[in-house]
């Protein structure tokens, strides 16, 4: 279990891996959100995760999700597909708004190792795009009671930590995710269309599992391709559709996540650790960081670490 806190009274994150039947490894986080009562500039920013957000007493006011505007009240669970762009535009004057928030990678659901068996249906739903996709769950319905549930159940296991608690909120999770799909599935008449076949969702995996083992190196797509016996083409067509986004996403925001944990956690150089982490130049690194976290990697280290600033620069 990893936990940290940014601006410890507007921000807390934990995260802790999930455990599997196989070698992928899935993390799921859980944070809190603090977030003050104020009409916002809409800067839309979105996660290569699933997302589950959740809104506590005295919420009330406007989520932008895609297209689509939403109205925020106390109690609201919001579903964001892997890689949407969403951003709250207003909340109302009144106390803080509390939103804890859940998010987990695709491929704990289409990793053929994750015990679930082919449930389609699934990633779909998570992972698909269909404008008929409503990302507020219908308050009074009582999937939705069940639903919040669980995800109380989760939360408190994050906190708690009995025995076996990573399996408890694997299984949990899980009955999330099938209660949603019911749920649309139920509202909308639609069943899953998508199907990708085991031997090829371990062939992403084996690719996927390949760009983390060589995050460091100026890998190519047509190297993770021959790795695992498919065109090019082919291979970042399968990826984007299991996970939302492309491989080369992917390959930047693994990289941005090991170059944040070394800005905090060492006083190595910033050019030092953009090379460690795979980027070319210290120019593509600036402006990779400074596209996913609105500040410099400089900024971010002396922000949150509270350094001078001396060991980065």
């Amino acid at each position: 279990m990893e936990e940290k806190k940014i601006n410890s009274v507007s921000y807390t994150l934990r995260e802790m891996e999930l455990p599997t039947q196989g070698f992928g490894r899935s993390n799921i986080r859980l944070y809190y959100n603090r977030l003050e009562p104020r009409h916002r500039e809409k800067l839309p920013h979105s996660h290569l995760a699933v997302e589950i957000d959740i809104f506590g007493d005295g919420c009330q006011g406007i989520y932008v999700i895609g297209e689509k505007t939403y109205e925020i009240h106390a109690g609201d669970i919001f579903i964001l597909r892997s890689n949407e762009e969403h951003s709250i535009i207003h909340l109302e004057e009144g106390s803080p708004c509390i939103c804890t928030g859940l998010q987990f990678s695709p491929d704990f659901i289409w990793s053929p190792n994750n015990g679930l068996g082919d449930m389609s249906y699934l990633y779909e739903l998570f992972l698909g795009n269909s404008r008929s996709f409503c990302h507020k769950l219908p308050v009074e319905q009582e999937s939705t009671r069940r639903i919040r549930e669980q995800l109380q159940d989760i939360v408190e296991e994050f906190h708690s930590q009995p025995q076996e608690y990573d399996m408890m909120v694997r299984v949990k999770l899980i009955s999330v995710l099938i209660l949603v799909a019911r749920e649309f599935q139920q509202e909308n008449g639609e069943s899953a269309e998508l199907h990708i076949g085991r031997e090829k969702r371990l062939l992403v995996e084996k690719a996927l599992n390949y760009m983390v083992s060589h995050l460091s190196e100026p890998i190519t797509l047509k190297e993770i391709a021959e790795n695992v016996h498919m065109s090019p083409s082919y291979l970042s067509q399968l990826f984007k559709t299991l996970n939302g986004f492309s491989m080369w996403e992917y390959m930047v925001a693994k990289r941005l996540e090991q170059a944040k944990k070394l800005l905090l956690e060492s006083e190595e150089r910033i050019l030092d650790i953009s090379l460690k982490c795979g980027f070319n130049t210290i120019t593509n690194f600036n402006r990779a960081f400074k596209r996913d976290c609105g500040m410099s990697p400089k900024e971010y280290r002396k922000k949150l670490q509270g350094t001078t600033g001396k060991a980065g620069e």
